[in-house]
C-alpha cells in the first residue's frame, strides 16, 4: 500500500461532518507540549458509516462502490475501519478531491485487525472512498467506517497537494543529509497511532542473528497513552489496552518530499518498554524484509559518549527532516520531578541545524559511526524559554540512551539485550544492513545464475549444494561474476528437486545461511487444439494449477512457477482481467475475467518460467438461444450441414405447430441467423455469412486443416459447436 497520484471522475454518494472547536483543541495541544504526550494532529469523530450509506454501481468485472465525506476546514482526513473483510479479488483506495492523492489499494492480506483498521492520511477536505468487489466475489465485501479524522492541524507539504509545511521553517529537509545518511534514512518511521489522531516516529533496528525482523523502536510514551493521569503525572506502565492499540498502528516508510512512493503496514504486537529510558520496542505484523530498499539500523551498546549526533525524524507528521548536533553530545537528566537528580539516563542535543518538534517522539539518534545511540524523549526548554517559545528558539533535545534500554529494568520486556541479542553474541556494536537474500529461478531448466542481494561490502559467499538430486545439478561458484553462482541441469530425467545453500562470511564468520529448493517443471498435459474450453459468459472461469493427465489443465511440478499471458485476442472488445500476468506457484488457481466479448474466440498462453515449454487454452463463447440446439453432421468429405433445432428439456419438438403432425418432424428455426467459422489454433476467421433459412451446407474445400469452432448467432446469443478438417 502506498500514497501515489491518480485520476477518475466518478460521481460517489456524499456525507457532511460536523464543525469541531480548532481553537480549544489547539489552546489543549499547547498545555500539553511540554508534556510526554504523542503529537495529535486531528479530532476522530465517532461514526457508523456502512456500505449501505454508499452507491454501487457495475463497472467492467464486478461493481464498484463509492462515498465522498466532507469534513469542512479540515487539513487532512483519516479513517477507522470495522468489520472490515475484503475478499479475493476485492480491493478498497481512497483519493483526494483533488484526484491527485491515492491511498491503497488495500487488499484482504493487508487487513489483520479487521475491527480496528487505520487507513493513511490523505491530505485534503473531501476525499472518496471507493470498493472495487469481482464479479465472482459480489457481496462478500464487508465495511464500516467507525471514526472520521478530522486533521485540524497543517500534516506537510507538496506542490500538488496544495497544503503549506506543517513544520517549523528551521526544519532541514533529509536529502539535504544525502547522500551521507541516505541508507539511514530508508530505515525510519511515521507512525499513526492506534486512535488515528497522533504520530510519532520509529527506525528499524538490526538483531545479532540477521534475521531482518521488522523490529521498531520508538517512545515509551507513544505507547504509554492511557497512562497520563492528573496534572501529567504517569503510571509507567504499559497496560493490555495500550498493548492492543500498538495492534492498530499504521506505520509508513519512505515519506519524504523527493520520494516517489511511500509505503505502508498495518498492525504492530508490543514487545518490550521501559519508562526510565522512554525505549519501546515492537514487532511489525508484516515482513517488510521483502522491500530490499528498507534498511535495518546498527547500534551502539557501549555507553560511550558520541561525539556528534544526527536526528531523523517527522516533526508535525511532515516529511522527513535531518537535525545536525556537530558537538559531543551531554550526559543528561531528564527534568522530570519523578526522576532522581544523579539518574542520567539521557543524551542532550544542542542542534546546529534543524530542530525537533511534536512528532519526532521515537525516532533515534544515530552518532558518528551511523549507529543508534538513544531515541527521541522530548525537547528540553533551556534560557528560560517554554512551549510558548517559538520552536525555531528551543533547539535542546533529549534521547534515552540506548545502553540504558539495553538493560532497562532486567526483565524481557522491559529491556532490549533479549530481542536484538537472541543468540546471546555478547557483542557491543552492530553495522547498519539492508536485508540480504537468494536471488534466483526456482525452477531450473538449462542453467540459471543466483546472486545475494544487498551483500555488505566486504562480505563473501560460500556456495553449497545440500540436498535433492545434487547428482543431476552441476554448480560453478563465481559465476557469471563475484559472489554469484550457476547451476546447470545436467541429467533432466533424474531430477526433481535441489537445494541450493549461500553462506554469507564477514570477518570470517558464517552470519547467515540462505537456502532455496529448485526444481524443474514437468511437461504440460492435455491436447488443447482438440478440447476448446467453452465459456458462457455468466460466470467467471478458474484453471487449476494442478492437472490430470489427459485433462484440459496443466500439469506443473509442485513448487514451480507459472506465468499466464494473453497472446492475442482476434475479438477487439475484449478485455480480460485478474492476476495473469504474474508467476504464480502451482496449486494456486489462475483467475481472469472475460467481458464485453465479441464473440470472437480468445487465446490464452500458459508458460512455465525459464522455459520454453507452453500451451494455449482457447475460449470460445456458448451462451444457448433458450429452444435450440446447433446440430452439425458430415454430408460428404468436405461439407457439413448445419441447421439449427428447436428443443425442450423433454425431447425435440415438432417441426408443424399441427397436433397431427407433431411426431412427425423437428421444427427448424425460422429467423434470420449468422454463421461464422473460427480456426480454433490461430483465431482467424474462416468463414462469415448471414443465412435466412434454418439449414446451411458448409463447404471446406481448400481450407487449412485443424479444429474449426461453428457459431450460430441471432442477436446477443450464440450457438457453438466445431468441425475437424483434415
Amino acid at each position: 500500500m502506498g500514497i501515489r497520484t491518480a485520476n477518475t471522475n466518478r460521481t460517489a454518494a456524499h456525507i457532511d461532518m460536523p464543525p469541531i472547536d480548532t481553537e480549544k483543541l489547539m489552546c489543549e495541544d499547547r498545555e500539553m507540549e511540554s508534556e510526554d504526550v504523542p503529537f495529535r494532529f486531528g479530532y476522530g469523530f465517532d461514526t457508523s458509516f456502512s456500505l449501505e450509506q454508499g452507491k454501487w454501481e457495475a463497472v467492467e468485472g464486478g461493481r464498484l462502490w463509492s462515498l465522498a465525506i466532507m469534513s469542512k476546514g479540515a487539513r487532512s482526513l483519516n479513517f477507522i475501519f470495522d468489520d472490515f473483510y475484503l475478499p479475493q479479488g476485492a480491493f478498497l483506495y481512497i483519493i483526494s478531491n483533488t484526484e491527485d492523492v491515492v491511498y491503497g489499494p488495500v487488499i484482504s492480506d493487508n487487513i489483520h485487525n479487521k475491527d480496528n483498521f487505520l487507513t493513511d492520511i490523505i491530505c485534503d477536505s473531501l476525499v472518496t472512498i471507493y470498493l472495487f468487489e469481482p464479479s465472482y466475489n459480489i457481496g462478500e465485501s464487508t465495511l464500516t467506517i467507525k471514526k472520521v479524522v478530522h486533521g485540524y492541524k497543517e500534516y506537510y507539504i507538496n506542490d500538488d497537494y496544495g497544503d503549506v509545511n506543517a513544520s517549523a521553517p528551521c526544519n532541514v529537509p533529509v536529502e539535504q543529509g544525502f547522500p551521507t545518511y541516505e541508507k539511514e534514512a530508508n530505515a525510519i518511521a511515521l507512525v499513526l497511532l492506534g486512535g488515528g489522531t497522533s504520530l510519532c516516529s520509529g527506525s528499524l533496528v538490526m538483531t545479532t542473528d540477521y534475521s531482518f525482523k521488522p523490529y521498531l523502536l520508538t517512545a515509551f510514551h507513544c505507547i504509554n497513552t492511557d497512562g497520563v493521569l492528573n496534572n501529567y503525572t504517569y503510571d509507567k506502565s504499559i497496560s493490555s489496552s495500550e498493548e492492543a492499540d500498538v495492534n492498530n498502528w499504521l506505520i509508513k516508510f519512505g515519506f519524504r518530499e523527493q520520494s516517489d512512493y511511500a509505503i505502508t503496514f498495518n498492525g504492530a504486537s508490543f514487545l518490550a518498554g521501559w519508562y526510565d529510558s522512554d525505549f519501546a520496542l515492537v514487532e511489525l505484523f508484516e515482513n517488510v524484509k521483502k522491500f530490499s530498499h528498507l534498511t535495518w539500523l546498527g547500534w551502539d551498546r557501549t555507553g560511550s559518549t558520541p561525539l556528534s549526533g544526527v536526528g531523523l525524524h517527522h516533526p508535525y507528521g511532515d516529511y522527513m527532516k535531518i537535525s545536525i548536533d556537530n558537538d559531543a553530545s551531554l550526559s543528561s537528566l531528564w527534568e522530570d520531578d519523578d526522576f532522581p537528580d544523579n539518574v542520567t539516563y539521557h543524551w542532550l542535543e544542542h542542534w546546529d541545524a534543524g530542530i525537533t518538534q511534536g512528532g519526532s517522539s521515537g525516532s533515534p539518534l544515530i552518532d558518528q559511526n551511523k549507529r543508534v545511540v538513544g531515541q527521541l524523549h522530548g525537547k528540553i526548554f533551556e534560557n528560560g524559554h517554554n512551549q510558548n517559545t517559538p520552536p525555531c528558539l528551543t533547539n535542546y533535545t533529549s534521547y534515552g540512551k540506548f545502553n540504558i534500554s539495553w538493560v532497562g529494568n532486567g526483565n524481557s520486556t522491559g529491556r532490549l539485550s533479549n530481542w536484538l541479542d537472541p543468540i546471546g553474541t555478547g557483542v557491543t556494536t552492530m553495522d547498519s544492513f539492508k536485508p540480504f537474500s537468494l536471488e534466483g529461478g526456482s525452477v531450473l531448466c538449462g542453467s540459471k545464475a543466483y546472486s545475494i542481494a544487498n551483500l555488505p561490502i566486504g562480505a563473501t559467499v560460500s556456495w553449497s549444494l545440500v540436498g535433492g538430486n545434487t547428482s543431476c545439478v552441476s554448480l560453478q561458484s563465481d559465476s557469471p561474476s563475484a559472489n554469484q553462482c550457476t547451476l546447470t541441469l545436467n541429467n533432466a530425467s533424474g531430477f526433481n528437486t535441489v537445494t541450493l545453500q549461500a553462506d554469507v562470511i564477514m570477518n570470517g564468520v558464517t552470519v547467515k545461511s540462505l537456502q532455496k529448493v529448485i526444481s524443474k517443471p514437468l511437461p504440460f498435459s492435455g491436447t488443447y487444439e482438440e478440447t476448446s474450453i467453452l465459456y458462457n459468459g455468466s460466470f467467471t472461469p478458474s484453471i487449476p494449477l494442478t492437472a490430470i493427465p489427459g485433462s484440459r489443465e496443466m500439469d506443473v511440478y509442485v513448487g514451480g512457477l507459472v506465468k499466464v499471458k494473453s497472446d492475442y485476442f482476434s475479438g477487439k472488445s475484449i478485455s480480460i482481467s485478474g492476476p495473469y500476468t504474474n508467476y504464480y506457484r502451482s496449486g494456486s488457481l489462475v483467475r481472469f475475467t472475460l467481458s464485453s466479448w465479441s464473440g470472437a474466440p480468445v487465446v490464452i498462453t500458459v508458460q512455465a518460467e525459464g522455459c520454453d515449454d507452453e500451451v494455449q487454452l482457447k475460449f470460445f463463447p456458448a451462451v444457448m438461444l433458450d429452444d435450440y440446439s446447433l446440430n452439425i453432421s458430415p454430408d460428404g468429405n468436405s461439407t457439413y450441414a448445419l441447421s439449427l433445432i428447436r428443443k425442450t428439456e423433454d425431447g425435440v419438438l415438432p417441426e408443424t405447430s399441427s397436433a397431427a403432425d407433431d411426431c412427425a418432424a423437428p421444427r427448424l428455426f425460422s429467423k434470420p441467423w449468422t454463421l461464422e467459422v473460427t480456426n480454433a489454433l490461430t483465431g482467424r476467421k474462416a468463414f462469415s455469412k448471414e443465412v435466412a433459412e434454418p439449414s446451411f451446407l458448409l463447404h471446406t474445400d481448400g481450407w487449412e486443416a485443424g479444429v474449426y469452432v461453428v457459431r450460430a448467432l441471432v442477436g446477443d446469443a450464440s450457438l457453438a459447436g466445431k468441425i475437424t478438417v483434415k
